[in-house]
């Protein structure tokens, strides 16, 4: 008899299925094809006997190449979730930049546009609030030149009324203030005939002190010099007379002569 068992577990799901159905068929068949075995035991020991074609082995399951197949599966897996992943990134990514070039690109126009419109509705107001700011910044500059002028009168006649005490107060001191001022103002006439000064009597008192030979020093001028006492007088009176002119030197007109001076220049600057 042959062996069932190792020809199951060597044969293949079609075959197998077919060797089962010769298994399943009636015992009376298998005695009697048993009896005609042996019979002819004789004969088959003169022929060769022919072996049935053993069905082809299926390899079994290699364990390592089921771990191999598990781990490449498991990192393909691995691979295409990551990829999934980034993609996703890489599209929130570009969504949230696009979001926000758009929103600073509207933004900025927005902001363009408001202030377009607002310059647009206010023009008219700021036209004449720039006309006020104008009209205030020229009265603002009238009302300084004018107090500028003001103050420069003020300081004209301070410096003046100085001046003029200085010059008394050194006419009390000395004559010599008297003898430069005699000297200076007959630079200006010509020779003359006669020449009178007219002249107070405490000038004259410290001109004499000073200079007694002042006569001579004018005598370029005239040879008949005749000093004029005036009583009663302010301090600082001098008059030059000749045939020709009348000079008045004295302090109070020239200072008055210094006003008026002072008051051509402020009036062409003014110009």
């Amino acid at each position: 008899m042959f062996s069932s068992k190792k020809v199951i577990r060597s044969a293949s799901n079609s075959q197998l299925s077919s060797f089962l159905e010769t298994l399943e068929e009636p015992e009376e068949i298998q005695e009697e094809e048993m009896e005609e075995f042996a019979s002819s035991e004789d004969k088959e020991e003169e022929e060769e006997p022919v072996d049935a074609l053993p069905l082809p082995e299926t390899k079994a399951e290699d364990p390592y190449h089921e771990t191999l197949l598990h781990l490449a599966l498991e990192k393909a897996q691995r691979i295409m979730d990551a990829a999934e992943k980034e993609a996703k990134l890489l599209k929130e990514k570009a969504e949230e930049e696009g979001y926000q070039a758009g929103f600073q690109k509207g933004l900025e126009a927005g902001k363009a546009e408001a202030e377009e419109k607002v310059m647009e509705e206010h023009a008219e107001e700021m036209e004449n609030f720039r006309m006020d700011m104008n009209r205030c910044l020229r009265m603002v500059e009238d009302a300084k030149t004018e107090r500028l002028y003001r103050y420069m009168d003020e300081l004209k006649d301070v410096a003046i009324a100085v001046a003029e005490k200085v010059i008394l107060v050194s006419l009390r001191s000395s004559g010599e203030v008297i003898r430069r001022m005699i000297l200076k103002e007959a630079e200006r006439i010509k020779k003359t005939a006669w020449l009178k000064i007219h002249i107070d009597r405490l000038d004259y008192e410290m001109l004499v002190e000073t200079d007694g030979d002042v006569a001579n020093e004018l005598s370029q001028i005239s040879d008949n010099i005749k000093f004029v006492i005036v009583e009663k007088e302010e301090p600082g009176k001098l008059i030059l007379e000749t045939p020709d002119e009348i000079v008045d030197a004295s302090i109070d007109t020239q200072m008055e002569n210094l006003r008026e001076r002072l008051g051509r220049l402020d009036a062409q600057e003014s110009e």
